[in-house]
């Protein structure tokens, strides 16, 4: 559970980091052969978005408000995709992330891993 502004972007990035879990296809978890990590990372995390927001939902889970595109940053590391989705220069380094520089992710994990 996480709240957060973009639901969207998060639930579908979510659903496919927990498919290539299941499937066995995280690449931090192949590099690392440790699964224990992910609970490891997991716990550290939520810590973590509890210190960053204590008087709002951080007390009960992650809230993501603020730092919405570094967690899907890191779902899209996992799954071994590009997470800078601006096509560089200015644009990645000043440019607001919104859903539409998501299009297409599943169907680019689906590529990347021949499904």
């Amino acid at each position: 559970m996480a709240s957060g502004v973009a639901n969207t972007v998060r639930t579908e990035l979510q659903c496919l980091w927990a498919l290539a879990y299941f499937e066995g296809k995280i690449t931090s978890l192949s590099s690392s052969g440790e699964e224990k990590d992910v609970y490891e990372q997991t716990a550290l995390f939520q810590r973590w978005a509890r210190h960053r927001a204590p008087y709002g939902h951080g007390r009960f889970y992650p809230d993501l408000v603020m730092d919405q595109v570094p967690y899907w940053d890191m779902l899209m590391r996992d799954l071994g995709l590009e997470n800078r989705r601006k096509g560089g220069g200015f644009r990645e380094l000043f440019g607001a992330y919104g859903g539409g520089d998501y299009k297409g992710v599943v169907g680019e994990w689906i590529e990347k891993n021949g499904v």
